[in-house]
């Protein structure tokens, strides 16, 4: 999970519903999903850092428990932490070959969750 691959979860902001994954989720059952809140238009740190107050009450997913702010190196083991905004509304984690020393399981990073030759997902039975 650290640094070969990025990693797609089914974790996004409701409302950006101008992305069609979004809307294909929410059409899915809510209990494999996580629906995050915020306006978030722009990936300014002003906009992600209200995403991560809104959210403060959503645990279980490594996110709230595991970084103190919404950007920045500010994940435990100094990984990456990048809340997701309207055109990048799904979260990645982990990082990929690229991404050197920031790489590693605590990592989060918006993606619009297109097909690219750096991301995978990982199947979680329950």
């Amino acid at each position: 999970m650290s640094g070969g691959a990025w990693e797609y979860m089914a974790s996004y902001l409701g409302n950006a519903t101008s992305n069609s994954y979004v809307n294909n989720f929410k059409s899915l059952n809510a209990k494999y999903q996580t629906s995050y809140l915020g306006t978030g238009e722009t990936s300014s740190t002003e906009d992600r850092t209200i995403n991560y107050t809104a959210n403060q009450h959503i645990y279980g997913d490594a996110v709230w428990e595991t970084s103190s702010s919404a950007t920045g190196t500010t994940s435990w083991n100094g990984n990456h932490s990048n809340l997701p905004y309207f055109a990048a509304p799904f979260f990645a984690r982990g990082g990929n070959f690229h991404s050197s020393s920031y790489a590693g399981v605590f990592h989060f990073w918006p993606t619009n969750a297109g097909e690219y030759n750096s991301s995978g997902f990982r199947v979680v039975a329950f």
